[in-house]
């Protein structure tokens, strides 16, 4: 196994049931404050995830939403 295949393997990818709880964490975020004031960093905070986390599955606020 490379290096790039080990790092690979060592982060778990967004899937099921936890991608589930972090597109309802952003519609929670959504309807506090609205489209404008919502950040990625909001969503990560509500989800209990990291930004990086979010970032991978989707690139960008409108991409979550």
């Amino acid at each position: 196994m490379t290096p790039a295949e080990a790092a690979a393997a060592a982060r778990p990818r967004v899937e099921g049931e936890r991608e589930h709880e972090i597109l309802e964490a952003a519609l929670d975020v959504l309807a506090d404050v609205g489209y404008d004031r919502l950040t990625m960093d909001a969503v990560a905070s509500a989800a209990r995830a990291s930004k990086a986390t979010l970032y991978r599955r989707w690139e960008t606020k409108a991409s979550l939403v």
